[in-house]
């Protein structure tokens, strides 16, 4: 499926984890031709509009119309017999595609597609790292415009969506946004404002479980500007990012210790990403575990999952840190479901 020619090359290694990870979820559900929509794929992997502009910078995946991608190693990573071949749906995109001589795609003649003009919000990829920028246009460099999808308001008022930056949604009547984005919106706002009232001045919309996306109402709690960094700052102790407080929840830094140091024996060595962040997700996943099987030991279900990912072909080379394993914790247990007979822990 991958040709370590590829993800084995500085190029492919120098982008952040989880652009990586969009590549290989995007390569896992392409068709035979290579082509892919990513609307869903990023939506259900949490991935972010920025991960995809870097591998749009990189020339990883070519873009047509904002519509569908196709991998631009295809070719390189996959042999298909041609009697299992089915063509793709997209032939009026794969006719302006050329092989090059090293069996790329690349776009015939003409301006790339994945680089559109016009649109608000360019980014400018520059040394491995994305800065966003909503005004100024950059000489040097390679500008995208952020892209809006069609979004459906239960509300009745917005009708396009993008994720930023940070990871939170915004919503948008028009696309693009009329001049001064005064029609722009956090998405958790808005659920706010429609279920609970006006916002007072001084307050802050919270997300309990800290994930940016969920904005249900039932994970949004109202805060006053002191109150919520207080308590950002108790959970990150919780965490082990600092200091414990006196009193530390039920799942605090013994129970993460054990389970990073589980898979940092597993893997025998260190942890891709920040130590930080890997902390962060491993409380995350404690939490979830305990919230859906509450019946088992959270500690005993991380292991197993670790070790279900860790015999898989595919999740044992992703699987080196607890953002990937806290993202796909569902997929490894499908995999572990259709491929170990009687699971010692987890029953789906």
């Amino acid at each position: 499926m991958f040709s370590k020619t590829i993800i084995d090359n500085d190029e492919f290694l120098e982008m952040p984890v989880s652009a990586r990870l969009l590549y290989f979820d995007l390569g896992m559900r392409a068709d035979d031709d290579g082509f892919v929509s990513p609307k869903r794929i990023m939506k259900f992997t949490n991935a972010t509009d920025d991960d995809l502009k870097v591998l749009l910078a990189k020339k990883y995946v070519l873009n047509f119309e904002n519509k569908v991608l196709v991998i631009r190693d295809w070719k390189v990573n996959n042999f298909i017999r041609p009697d299992r071949y089915t063509p793709t749906i997209y032939q009026e995109y794969l006719k302006r595609l050329e092989l090059t001589g090293s069996n790329q795609y690349q776009l015939g003649s003409g301006r790339p597609d994945d680089i559109p003009s016009g649109g608000i919000g360019k980014v400018r990829l520059e040394l491995g790292k994305v800065r966003l920028n909503t005004t100024t246009s950059y000489k040097e460099g390679i500008e995208i415009p952020s892209s809006w999808e069609p979004y459906k308001d239960k509300y009745g008022i917005y009708n396009f969506f993008r994720t930023d930056s940070q990871g939170y949604i915004l919503l948008s009547k028009n696309n693009p946004p009329q001049q001064g984005q005064k029609n722009i919106i956090q998405e958790h706002h808005w659920v706010w404002l429609n279920e609970r009232g006006e916002i007072p001045q001084g307050y802050i919309i919270n997300h309990k479980n800290r994930i940016r996306n969920d904005n249900k109402i039932e994970n949004l709690e109202i805060l006053t500007s002191s109150s919520h960094l207080k308590k950002h700052r108790n959970e990150d102790n919780v965490m082990g990012y600092d200091h414990l407080p006196a009193n530390p929840s039920s799942y605090g830094d013994k129970d993460i210790n054990t389970i990073t140091n589980f898979l940092k024996e597993k893997l025998g060595g260190s942890l891709d990403g920040t130590q930080k962040e890997n902390r962060r997700f491993a409380y995350l996943l404690l939490g979830r575990f305990k919230k859906d099987y509450p019946d088992k030991e959270p500690l005993e279900l991380i292991k197993s999952l670790i070790e279900f990912a860790l015999r898989d072909s595919f999740h044992s080379k992703n699987a080196t840190s607890f953002k990937y394993l806290y993202y796909n914790t569902q997929k490894i247990l499908q995999t572990a479901k259709e491929n170990i007979i009687n699971p010692k822990y987890i029953k789906l």
